[in-house]
């Protein structure tokens, strides 16, 4: 038979169990909220770090590594050094087998490693291995034609207002490419205007030999 004691348990863990599928809830709703508005979470970001003093930046810093620290002591680790992160990855090198070692070098190596690394060298520019060709016609009438979008608004900056330059992403990714990007005739569904940009038809549409 049920006592007292043993009904004031029962609901004191269906109250935990409900107060946890609650937060899942709204964990799940700020996660959709970060994929389907990330400019608005960017803005409401920027506007947070805009707001915090000298002193509010140093606490917060400390109390992320206070956090850290002590989620690494509840699971019995701790913050690792330079040193011991250098060690720990010598000896998983040295446990692994000779075919393992092997398999690794073999893709370390490869052509498609290579080209890899010569990709991460040139991201910044035209010779980025996968850079396409660009053929956009400004608000003022001029064209441009270029590979490269990313790198396009890097170095002409005083053609876009400092809202288009805003970052939308933690990759640095800006506004404005992600809207001119529509203009792509690569793309399925192609956008004709965009902030006074267009697609300039008599420029190049394919996409250039790589």
């Amino acid at each position: 038979m049920r006592t007292s004691e043993d009904y004031r348990a029962y609901c004191r863990k269906r109250y935990a169990q409900n107060i946890e599928k609650e937060r899942e809830r709204g964990r799940k709703k700020i996660e959709v909220y970060r994929r389907k508005y990330p400019e608005r979470v960017a803005e409401q970001r920027r506007r947070s770090r805009e707001k915090q003093t000298p002193e509010m930046k140093k606490r917060i810093a400390a109390q992320s590594r206070q956090a850290l620290l002590l989620r690494l002591a509840a699971a019995g680790k701790h913050l690792e050094t330079p040193e011991e992160a250098s060690a720990r990855l010598k000896r998983v090198w040295e446990n692994r087998t000779p075919e393992e070692r092997a398999k690794i070098n073999e893709a370390l190596h490869s052509p498609k490693a290579a080209a890899n690394r010569r990709a991460a060298q040139h991201a910044l520019g035209e010779n980025y291995p996968t850079a396409l060709v660009w053929n956009l016609r400004a608000p003022d009438g001029r064209t441009f034609s270029f590979r490269n979008l990313a790198g396009f608004i890097r170095t002409h900056r005083e053609l876009f207002t400092e809202e288009q330059l805003l970052p939308v992403n933690k990759w640095g990714r800006t506004r404005i490419e992600s809207a001119i990007s529509a203009l792509s005739p690569r793309r399925k569904r192609v956008v004709e205007h965009c902030c006074g940009w267009s697609w300039n038809v008599g420029g190049e549409k394919s996409m250039p030999s790589i």
